[in-house]
């Protein structure tokens, strides 16, 4: 500003611009498969379809990560949450289905041998169990739960004479 003197004067306003727009983000819905040990593990890219900002992308994170044997069967609502450079944020749900799609595993040293037995005088053998002294395994076991086993022909079947196999 100059008066009519030729006398000036000057100030000077700082302006700040915020950003308070919160980004944009969108989900989708998730499934996983459980591994050997019965779990599964997500990040927030796995659910994010898309994540925008204006003024430039933040972070992402989710409220449920890890998943177990507990959450097979019923779906599990996870919360994503975007956040952008100036701290805006923003959440998505999508929908997490866990599926245990190992089945149990025999320890290899408990399997029963080849073997030979003899007919008896008739010239038949029955069957006897070969499932007694196998061990089993599962990743969605519960310590101590009995996993139920068959052999197939079953116990008790009446063999004659030639090889057959045992399916257990």
């Amino acid at each position: 500003v100059t008066d009519s003197n030729g006398n000036s004067s000057t100030c000077t306003a700082t302006v700040t611009v915020e950003d308070t727009v919160a980004p944009t983000i969108s989900c989708m819905d998730l499934t996983v498969s459980l591994d050997e040990n019965g779990t599964a593990t997500i990040i927030a890219d796995d659910l994010i379809v898309g994540f925008d900002d204006a003024c430039g992308l933040g972070t992402t994170s989710v409220d449920i990560d890890t998943f177990d044997c507990d959450d097979v069967g019923a779906p599990v609502t996870v919360t994503v949450t975007a956040t952008d450079a100036n701290g805006n944020t923003v959440t998505c749900t999508a929908t997490v289905t866990v599926l245990d799609e190992l089945g149990p595993q025999f320890e290899s040293g408990s399997l029963p041998a080849d073997e030979v037995r003899f007919a008896d005088e008739n010239g038949e053998y029955i069957l006897e169990d070969f499932t007694q002294d196998v061990t089993v395994t599962d990743n969605c076991s519960v310590l101590d739960a009995v996993i139920v086993l068959d052999q197939d022909p079953a116990i008790g079947t009446v063999l004659t004479v030639g090889v057959y196999d045992i399916t257990l």
